[in-house]
């Protein structure tokens, strides 16, 4: 059974990380999501914690009608030393055939290791920092998420979070 690793940070997850799913799932039986800075919570770049992360992507997997049995989650911190942080990746995600981000660090630190990579398309507008940006500046957001990611953003006033994390930032 073939298995993929597709890391990112997902704050929020969105319709750019759904469609690059459904294009791993072409591929591999199965997907191994691993939440980078996993240890990051309560700032503008990183508002949403890893838990809150995992539960919108599986209200998204759900919502798109993936099987949920083809998917494991885990937490990656961030180690700030290339080798510990590779070392850390593989030890939480344990066996994989290939790793899928957007992100070049993290594309050259897997590389390094020997591990083969595959990059991700941009899905214009589908960007976290965008969709954050719009959140912050009270635009319209909610076609670039799930519908079910949308509601739980808002009822745990994720929305009132960015925009006072973002007066803070500017402040």
């Amino acid at each position: 059974m073939a298995t993929a690793l597709y890391i990112g940070r997902f704050q929020p997850p969105h319709l750019g990380h759904i469609s690059v799913i459904k294009e791993i799932l072409k591929k591999y039986d199965s997907v191994i999501i691993g939440i980078g800075s996993a240890q990051e919570k309560g700032t503008y770049e990183n508002p949403f914690s890893a838990a809150e992360r995992i539960r919108m992507l599986k209200l998204s997997i759900k919502d798109a009608g993936f099987p949920a049995e083809k998917f494991f989650f885990v937490k990656i911190n961030d180690a700030f030393d290339d080798f510990k942080w590779v070392k850390e990746a593989l030890k939480k995600a344990g066996n994989f055939d290939i790793a899928y981000t957007n992100n070049e660090w993290t594309k050259l630190c897997f590389q390094d290791a020997g591990i083969k990579t595959h990059g991700t398309q941009y899905f214009a507008p589908h960007k976290g920092e965008l969709i954050r940006r719009k959140i912050a500046k009270g635009k319209p957001w909610d076609e670039s998420v799930a519908k079910s990611v949308y509601v739980y953003i808002l009822k745990i006033k994720g929305d009132s979070r960015i925009r006072n994390l973002s007066n803070k930032k500017s402040s």
